[in-house]
């Protein structure tokens, strides 16, 4: 019965002014004044709602990497389908097998895509996307493009935001190697820094390259003039360059290096999962 004579101290938890609930303490008979309860409550209030906004937040940097996936998947899908059945078409009358086998890569690709869940997928889920996409390309661009692959296995196990590196990768073929007079190559690195806890993969290739004002345009989200050609050819890395900075901040990312007639190397930071 003497819990019901008792003083007790409640403060408010808020979020963005709306009260979602409230700490209540009960003062028990031999406690401190309620003076120094009654502070003490409410800087752990303040404490306990800074923690419910920050949670907030960390859920709307999630659902907005959510919506960039989500548009990066229906930026992809289109490009690849039509591309594939030109190519299929070029091979059917002279290397039916090879039409067929391209076929099937391009069923395992739109199959992978459909069941990738959530932001993060095994390293060889990407690895495997790559190889199905390099395939067909290489089957379009025929003697055209060469693909040297350098992976460590230990990062086949590491997690990986889904579509992270297949649109590197794909950025390299259509707008390194594909206006480039004769041959070019593609080459996908990645390795395991057991020391910083760190993915380092990097895509590098020996095409046509770009000046330092097209990099600055190619990672930017929109063209600043409205211009959709231009923003469509930066969908992609722009894409990924925002997604790692959503899902873990500015200290993982992009990095580009290109130059005018010898290519580009683009280099990208994850934390190991």
């Amino acid at each position: 019965g003497d819990v019901y004579k008792r003083q007790a101290v409640a403060y408010p938890l808020a979020h963005r002014r709306e009260v979602l609930g409230a700490l209540a303490l009960v003062l028990a008979p031999d406690c401190a004044s309620a003076e120094d309860v009654s502070r003490s409550a409410e800087l752990l209030s303040r404490f306990l709602s800074m923690q419910l906004e920050l949670a907030h937040m960390d859920q709307q940097a999630r659902l907005a990497a959510e919506a960039e996936l989500r548009a990066l998947r229906a930026q992809i899908n289109p490009h690849f389908f039509f591309n594939t059945l030109n190519t299929v078409l070029s091979y059917l009358r002279d290397e039916p097998e090879t039409a067929r086998r391209i076929l099937l890569r391009l069923a395992d690709l739109f199959r992978m895509n459909m069941e990738l869940q959530g932001h993060i997928i095994p390293f060889a889920d990407e690895y495997q996307y790559i190889r199905d996409y390099l395939f067909i390309e290489q089957a379009r661009f025929r003697d055209r493009l060469r693909v040297v692959y350098d992976i460590d296995p230990q990062v086949l196990k590491v997690g990986v935001p889904a579509l992270s590196v297949q649109p590197i990768v794909e950025n390299a073929v259509r707008h390194g190697i594909g206006p480039k007079n004769g041959p070019g190559t593609v080459e996908i690195r990645a390795r395991l820094d057991l020391l910083t806890l760190r993915v380092h993969v990097t895509v590098r290739d020996d095409g046509v390259g770009m000046p330092p004002e097209k990099v600055a345009e190619v990672l930017a989200p929109r063209a600043s003039n409205g211009d959709r050609r231009t923003a469509r050819r930066g969908v992609g890395l722009a894409n990924v360059a925002e997604r790692l900075r959503r899902l873990y901040g500015d200290a993982y990312g992009l990095q580009v290096d290109s130059t005018p007639g010898k290519g580009t190397t683009v280099h990208l930071r994850l934390p190991m999962r």
